[in-house]
């Protein structure tokens, strides 16, 4: 089984200000800049095969490129007690 989900690339001039953000919570596990993105669709758990055709048809999509503005900040909590700290992502 795979842990599938959709996301875009933080750019690489935005990722230096979000990791000056990570402090302030005590047992938090923080993730390195490389590993920041914008989640737009979790798909959870897929075997191999969907996992290779959901890929297959992601490398299909071409969009313009897009400018968005990264607002507020919450707590999100998952499935298995694990929590992630989140942002609002509006296009400009």
């Amino acid at each position: 089984m795979y842990r599938m989900f959709a996301a875009l690339p933080v750019d690489p001039d935005t990722g230096p200000g979000l990791k000056a953000l990570q402090k302030g919570l005590s047992g938090a596990s923080w993730r390195p800049e490389r590993n920041f993105h914008i989640t737009l669709r979790f798909f959870g758990d897929l075997t191999h095969e969907l996992a290779r055709d959901l890929d297959d048809l992601l490398g299909e999509i071409r969009a313009p490129e897009m400018e968005l503005r990264l607002e507020g900040g919450r707590l999100v909590r998952q499935a298995r007690a694990k929590r992630r700290l989140g942002a609002g992502a509006r296009n400009r």
